[in-house]
């Protein structure tokens, strides 16, 4: 967790401050729930050719993940809470 943690003050979504805690340095509002995806998602970089022996598992693998990543991008953490 802390990892993560590092992560995500190291691409600026938060902030440690002298107390320990951390705080959003973007409002709520204005984060996707994909961006803070990435974060996690940039560190471990997929070759689909080298996961899935099918070229058809691979598309259907795409899909997908376009799907989802349509579905995030529109929400936020703030739709969460």
């Amino acid at each position: 967790m802390k990892n993560y943690l590092q992560k995500l003050k190291n691409a600026e979504f938060i902030s440690l401050t002298k107390e320990n805690k951390y705080l959003p340095l973007t409002p709520l509002e204005e984060i996707s729930v994909w961006e803070i995806l990435q974060v996690q998602i940039s560190n471990h970089p997929v070759n689909v050719q080298e996961v899935f022996a099918s070229r058809k598992v691979e598309d259907i693998y795409s899909l997908v993940r376009e799907s989802i990543r349509s579905d995030l991008k529109d929400l936020t953490i703030a739709d969460l809470m």
